[in-house]
C-alpha cells in the first residue's frame, strides 16, 4: 500500500476544499439575507473567492523567497 499517504494528502485536500465552499456559500448566503441581489451576492462572493486565492498565492511566493534567501546564506 505505497500509494496512502497520496490518499491523505488527496482527501485533506477534499475536506479543505469542501470547508471552504461551506464558507463561500455562507458568505453568500449572508449577503443574500442582508438584502443585496443574487448578482450582488454573486459578485462579493467571486471577490471573496479570489481574494483567499490571492493571499494563498502570495504567502506561497514569500515562504518560497525566504528559502531561496535561506540558501543563499
Amino acid at each position: 500500500m505505497s500509494n496512502q499517504p497520496e490518499n491523505k494528502q488527496v482527501n485533506g485536500l477534499i475536506a479543505a476544499l469542501g470547508g471552504f465552499a461551506e464558507m463561500a456559500h455562507i458568505f453568500y448566503t449572508s449577503m443574500i439575507e442582508a438584502g443585496a441581489t443574487e448578482k450582488e451576492a454573486t459578485e462579493a462572493m467571486k471577490a471573496y473567492v479570489f481574494s483567499f486565492y490571492h493571499e494563498q498565492i502570495e504567502d506561497a511566493r514569500r515562504k518560497e523567497k525566504e528559502q531561496q534567501d535561506g540558501e543563499e546564506a
